[in-house]
């Protein structure tokens, strides 16, 4: 093996030895590892070929076309090798070299085995789209590798993933398994010490149960991969630096004394935070080296379980439910720690938030004969909380010709009333699209419709609170414009709400369901998860 520009002009390679390089620099031979592996290499002497494994996360290139991690190649003799892609150009050469003919005759046999396995990888990957629930070419899922904000120190390595939502902690000797053994931190393996629910500080802590590392030692031993899983919105809130949570791992992990890939979704909002799988999606498509996850071999075991007051003695409720919902989520197994780690029995008492399995099969209005648009001039207004379903009934309406008046549209209630007056007195239907808490919201667009004599109509969302919260949810993941709703506002409306009455002037009301529909099965399959924590 030839190393353009470095101090190493000739590397030899041992017929059938394995072969470690890191950036620019041969470290190890046979089982030892570098400090930062990149490439494997493994020679056939006999056949003048060398198999070339990517097993960092940095592309490498063999022959002018990139590896991919945990993907193999055959190189032969004069075949160029970039350690990482444009960066530490190797050459491939043999001594005594092959014959021009036998050079030529194993450049085609390589070439057809790589293009085999070309094939073969993408059958992979077929089936691993498949254990990984899909496309990921979607707006609130980042696919990409991040950006290293640690580079590879002792054999760890830090990472940045979808616009700091998330941080990845990753070790060399942590190989990719068909099993997963996955992990919440807080709560589940340690505590703190201070006895507060909160820590303190960074050193504010203490392993929850004496049988943890016996039992992850144990899971390792059994040919399980570690992965710790949690929920840092600290971090965003300026609570916790990322330093400091670095820190607090690398203390975590040398109590433990286990191999652990760490994820960390960093933010309140977002893909990355669970129960939504966008770091279990992430694990499998870029962190587990290329194996195949099987989920119906893995598990999650966490803390947060929706339990009741009491499930254990002297218990509190569980602050939410978003481990066992990201276990729901993933089709995988879930335990509580004190399942996995104790023994205990299944706790069957807890509560789960909304999810779209509950919603019943209803027609869109009741009663089912009414109609959204009569022949006649008319005012509707929409009553409803945001994430109810209105705008999308406003824009149904709209497609046959009502003119929608709304704040959002307007910029402000003055500028949307005279928008409702203007159209009323050119004969034309209105539907006002606000939400319309109380009486107070709704008098004077009432007044509007009596004044030009026309049929006012109240459409009343039935939507339920927290089926509200999941839609707005929904709409901050897929959509990026979408301002959002936070839960002071969904429970200042509940506190507000007033139910139209016929008095007040309507001459009917109606009910309207949320009924979902969606451009694209990934839309659809994301707002069939459970995305409420709690």
């Amino acid at each position: 093996m030839r190393c353009k520009g470095a101090s190493h002009p000739d590397i030899p390679l041992p017929h059938g030895v394995e072969v470690v390089l890191g950036r620019g620099k041969i470290t190890k031979i046979k089982e030892a590892r570098c400090s930062r592996e990149q490439v494997r290499l493994v020679s056939d002497c006999e056949g003048y070929t060398v198999n070339v494994t990517q097993v960092g996360i940095n592309s490498s290139t063999v022959g002018g076309k990139v590896v991919g991690l945990g993907k193999m190649v055959v190189a032969w003799h004069k075949t160029q090798v970039e350690i990482l892609s444009g960066q530490f150009e190797h050459q491939v050469l043999f001594n005594p070299p092959p014959s021009e003919r036998e050079s030529q005759g194993l450049k085609e046999v390589a070439e057809e085995s790589n293009k085999r396995k070309a094939v073969e990888e993408v059958t992979v990957v077929k089936k691993q789209k498949l254990s990984s629930n899909g496309n990921h070419d979607v707006p609130w899922f980042d696919s990409s590798e991040g950006i290293v904000l640690v580079g590879e120190k002792n054999g760890v390595e830090w990472r940045e993933v979808g616009n700091r939502k998330m941080l990845v902690r990753t070790e060399v000797r942590n190989e990719g398994k068909e099993r997963i053994a996955a992990f919440d931190i807080d709560g589940t393996l340690i505590t703190t010490m201070s006895g507060r629910v909160f820590p303190t500080d960074i050193n504010d802590w203490k392993i929850l149960y004496s049988e943890v590392p016996g039992k992850l030692k144990k899971l390792v031993a059994d040919g399980y991969k570690l992965v710790f899983i949690t929920n840092q919105a600290g971090i965003a809130k300026g609570k916790l630096t990322v330093e400091q949570f670095q820190t607090k791992m690398s203390k975590l992990l040398a109590r433990l004394g286990v191999p652990t890939t760490v994820f960390a979704s960093i933010s309140d909002v977002g893909y990355y935070r669970k129960p939504r799988t966008g770091i279990w999606e992430w694990m499998e498509l870029r962190g587990n080296q290329g194996v195949v996850v099987d989920r119906e071999k893995s598990f999650y075991c966490g803390d947060a379980a929706g339990r009741l007051v009491g499930h254990l003695p002297g218990r509190k409720k569980d602050f939410s439910c978003s481990d066992r919902l990201l276990a729901s989520n993933l089709g995988v197994n879930f335990f509580t720690p004190e399942e996995l780690f104790l023994g205990h029995k299944p706790n069957k008492q807890y509560n789960t938030p909304f999810h779209s399995n509950s919603l019943p099969s209803c027609p869109l209005l009741e009663p089912a004969d009414s109609k959204l648009v009569l022949p006649t001039p008319f005012l509707a207004l929409l009553v409803g909380i945001q994430g109810s379903g209105k705008s999308k009934v406003a824009r149904s309406m709209e497609e046959k010709g009502v003119v929608v008046a709304s704040n959002d549209r307007t910029g402000g209630k003055e500028k949307t009333l005279r928008v409702v007056e203007k159209s009323l007195s050119e004969g034309k239907s209105v539907v006002v699209d606000n939400t319309h808490v109380d009486r107070e919201a709704r008098k004077q667009y009432i007044a509007l419709g009596v004044k030009f004599g026309v049929l006012v109509r109240g459409l009343v969302m039935t939507t339920t609170h927290d089926h509200a919260r999941h839609n707005n949810l929904f709409r901050e993941l897929t959509d990026p414009n979408h301002t959002r709703i936070k839960e002071p506002l969904f429970n200042q409306y509940r506190a507000r709400f007033s139910s139209p009455t016929l008095d007040e002037g309507f001459k009917e009301i109606i009910k309207v369901n949320c009924i979902p529909s969606f451009d694209s099965q990934e839309f659809e399959d994301l707002y069939n998860m459970y995305l409420l924590e709690k």
